[in-house]
This record gives C-alpha cells, structure tokens and sequence, in this order.
C-alpha cells in the first residue's frame, strides 16, 4: 500500500514537471522569436510595430503564466488529495491491523483467565494445607493481573475503533472530494472513467426497452409514469427481493426470481425492461441496502466495472495531459 502511494505521487509529481518544463520552453520560444523579428528588421522597424510586437509577445507570455499558474493550482490541488486519501487508507490499514492483534489478544486473556478460576476453585476444594494455601494466592495473584491486562486491552480496543470510524469517515471524504474533481474536469466529454449512481435506474435504457409497449401519442406520458413507479419500488426499504440460503455450509445472497412485482413487470413491460430494473436491485443491495437510496461510485465505463482510486488518478492525470496544449491558452 505505501508502495502504491509512492508510485501515485511519483506519477504526479512527474507529470507536474513535465507541464512546467514545457510551459517555460514555449514561453521562451515566443521571447526569442520577437527578438528575431526585432533583430531582422533591424533600425526599419518602427517604434508603433516595435511596440505592438512587445505587446502582443506580453499578452501571450501573459497568457501562458496564467495557464501555468492554473495548470499548478490544479495538480497541486488533485496531489493534496490523493495524498491525503493514500496516508488514510495506510493509517486504515495499520489500525485494522493492530486492532486485529489486540482482539487476538483478549481472546488469549479471557481463555487463560477463564482456566486460572477453574484453577482456582479446584483449589478451594482441597484440604488446607500449607502448600495449598500458597497455591491459591499464587493463582488469585495471577488471575488479578490478567484481568487488569484485559482491562487494559478493552479500553485500548475500544480507542481504536472510534480511530478506525474517524479515519474511515476522513477517507470517504477524500473520496468524495476526488470524484467532485473528475466530476468538473471530465465534464462535458464522454469519459472513460467517470462516477456512477449505484442502484439508480438507467431511464435512457429503460426507455429503449419500453419502445412499443406504448402508443405513440401516450409514450411520454407513460414512460415517465412508469420510470417513476420503479424509481420509488427500488428505493422501497420494505421491498425484501433479497434472501440468504447456504450452501456448502456458507450463507449465500441470492435474488429471488418469483417475486410478485418483477413478474408483473416482465408480463408488461418485457424481460429487457425487467432485466434494467433487476440491475439497478442489484447495485442498490450491494451499496446500500440499508438506506436504499443511489451511492456515488469511481466507475470504469468502458470496461463496466468499479474503478479503483489509482486507476481513476491515472486517467485525470492523462486526460489533463491530452487537454494541456489546448487549455495553455484559455
């Protein structure tokens, strides 16, 4: 993970200097050629072109600062939160981790206390004598101490959990201020890798798979009406499409294909309509079955697939690239 970290921000840091290097190069380019222009001329030049030369070589070198400048505010923005969410996914990762071996821990501590008070009380029973005695406050000693160890561990779990929420919540929130960024800087053009609403009907879909299942001077109407009443029987927190059933001693979630409402809209709609629908089901019960309500999502377009965060950076990264000569002089 922090090898993946440090390749991300190599990566940008890289692409950063490479725009810079090439900014300076053409703002160069465009110095020298006015002074040509100045030198072949010569003293025919006159002052009125000499001074519309220098004002039109401002303007442009002008206009390639601020698109540095931009260009800069832009990666150094994107390079603050990947960074920030690469260091909460590591600090994640390492409290998940040592939370792991604090719960190994207390399992551990209860176990041995639990036979130490067996111990105890096998004690008890025996006849009083002086070896036993001893025997018994030797154990009682032993169960005191792994008993305050336990203590110990418990508070110490439950920090890490309220760490572990903490960081989770700052991580969804870098999340969220990355996809903002593909949002804005993708916008406009068909993306590869963009954001989807996970357990949102597709209506341009549903609306292809309606096609002849209204009359024509209804078809608006009826399409709306329709997309609507799935809309809300998706988001429906009392519509249970869901059940468990185990198989090979492992509960598995499986969709079940009898239900009422879905065979109903198969008979009127058809099998492509039901089939969009059903999707949408299936999002939402992945993403959020509880809320039932669509989730953002990084998501590869093409490929029809979740993206992950490094992949979804490569892409920003590159889509600037291929926009940077264009963007340089807006």
């Amino acid at each position: 993970m922090r090898q993946d970290a440090e390749r991300n921000s190599r990566k940008i840091r890289e692409g950063n200097l490479r725009l810079k290097q090439e900014l300076e190069t053409r703002r160069q380019e465009i110095h020298k050629q006015q002074h040509d222009k100045l030198a072949r001329k010569g003293i025919s030049i006159d002052k009125a072109t000499a001074e519309a030369e220098k004002e039109k070589s401002a303007n442009e070198n002008a206009l390639l600062k601020l698109a540095a400048l931009k260009q800069k505010n832009c990666c150094e923005e994107v390079t603050r939160l990947v960074d920030k969410y690469e260091q909460d996914e590591e600090n994640a990762f390492r409290e998940q981790c040592k939370l792991g071996k604090d719960l190994t821990r207390k399992q551990d501590l209860e176990m041995e206390i639990a036979q130490l008070r067996v111990k105890l009380e096998v004690m008890k029973h025996k006849r009083a004598a002086a070896d036993a005695a001893k025997e018994i406050d030797k154990i009682s000693e032993e169960l005191r101490e792994k008993s305050e160890q336990l203590d110990a561990i418990n508070s110490a779990t439950e920090a890490l959990i309220v760490a572990e929420r903490r960081i989770n919540e700052e991580l969804q929130e870098a999340k969220k201020e990355l996809m903002e960024g593909l949002i804005k800087e993708a916008s406009g053009t068909r993306s590869t890798i963009g954001v989807k609403r996970m357990g949102e009907l597709d209506k341009k879909a549903f609306c292809a798979a309606c096609k002849g299942k209204f009359a024509k001077a209804d078809f608006g109407e009826q399409l709306a009406i329709h997309c609507s009443k799935w809309e809300n029987e998706i988001g429906n927190p009392d519509w249970h499409l869901f059940k468990v059933i185990t198989v090979d001693g492992e509960e598995k979630e499986i969709f079940q294909e009898d239900d009422e409402k879905l065979k109903s809209l198969k008979e009127e709609l058809g099998e492509k309509a039901h089939d969009v629908v059903v999707k949408a089901l299936a999002e939402m019960n992945e993403y959020n079955p509880s809320g039932r309500y669509p989730v953002r999502e990084l998501w590869n377009f093409k490929e029809n697939r979740r993206a992950p965060l490094e992949e979804a950076v490569a892409y920003l990264l590159n889509h600037w690239k291929k926009n940077k000569k264009k963007k340089a002089f807006y």
